[in-house]
């Protein structure tokens, strides 16, 4: 089995770069624009692709011009799109205003991108997939509980699940986040969101209980690395230094390359290093994803991945 079913949603990305991000009440001049579609979906499916496994993006598009543009990129770059449905709302869009330093802030129009229905996840996802990815992000619909009970199933199948919180995890609802942390094999956070989850709790102490429990916990820390923490162990690991130009998706990167070590039988602990290169190539790439060969990558990273490359 070759492909990662991945949950989160489709859109236009709306580039907006600019000299600095005002502040409020403030001015500034826009450099230059561009769209592209993005979304976490397609940010993590990039990476699995250019890994050499099949991502299996689940989204609803609009039907309008925008949503007619992500359906020609699925075809033209050669993405499956048996759980992309186009249909009735409209197709969001999240404006990016990129910085010469390469941070970026955004602001989201939601359309229907996050709304899940059983019908979005083809037959063929489920028997081409034991390796599922959640964003925070799909879990900000109430009715997003649907969504946890079709991976509570798939669960009982032996699909292993991760979860990336994302930036708003603190705006999804209390009962969803809890149900989705108990199904999680590997949970993603940067240490901002990783605060968040662990509520008043000292965070390395949760961390350690969480992976006691047997979930993984991946702490990341922007170009200072992270610590993943397993089966009770803390394991650090290095960010991999790089002039940075745009470091929207390297998050999104990181987690596709950690679904993809699930998928490959890659230990976690040589995971988090595959990752960390993915996620430095990504932020070098002007937009939110873009190919990238295994070339690309460190050479510890490469010997990890030829490593694994029979076991699947």
């Amino acid at each position: 089995m070759n492909g990662i079913l991945i949950c989160g949603g489709l859109l236009i990305d709306r580039y907006l770069l600019v000299d600095q991000y005002p502040g409020r009440g403030g001015d500034g001049y826009i450099l230059d624009s561009f769209d592209v579609v993005g979304g976490c979906t397609v940010n993590v499916a990039r990476t699995v692709k250019n890994l050499g496994a099949t991502p299996y993006m689940v989204s609803s598009v609009g039907n309008d011009p925008w949503g007619n543009e992500i359906m020609d990129f699925m075809k033209k770059e050669q993405f499956p799109a048996n759980c992309v449905i186009q249909g009735e709302g409209s197709t969001g869009y999240c404006l990016v205003f990129l910085e010469p330093d390469g941070e970026r802030t955004f602001l989201t129009f939601k359309g229907c991108e996050g709304i899940f229905s059983d019908a979005l996840i083809s037959e063929k996802a489920e028997n081409c997939c034991r390796t599922a990815v959640v964003t925070g992000y799909y879990l900000l619909d109430p009715a997003a509980m649907k969504l946890i009970e079709k991976l509570k199933k798939f669960k009982e199948w032996g699909f292993q699940i991760i979860f990336d919180p994302s930036p708003l995890v603190d705006k999804i609802q209390a009962d969803l986040l809890e149900e989705m942390m108990k199904i999680s094999d590997v949970i993603i956070p940067n240490r901002s969101e990783a605060k968040v989850l662990a509520g008043n709790k000292e965070l390395e102490q949760w961390a350690i209980a969480c992976s006691e429990r047997g979930t993984a916990m991946i702490i990341k820390n922007g170009s200072q690395g992270g610590i993943l923490y397993k089966k009770g162990k803390k394991i650090p690991y290095d960010a991999v230094q790089v002039d940075a130009i745009d470091t929207t998706g390297a998050g999104d990167s990181f987690t596709g390359s950690i679904a993809y070590s699930l998928l490959s039988g890659i230990p976690l602990e040589k995971g988090v290093l595959l990752a960390a290169s993915s996620a430095s190539v990504v932020a070098t790439i002007k937009g939110p994803h873009g190919n990238f060969s295994v070339s690309q990558l460190t050479e510890e990273a490469q010997r990890i991945w030829r490593e694994y490359q029979n076991v699947r």
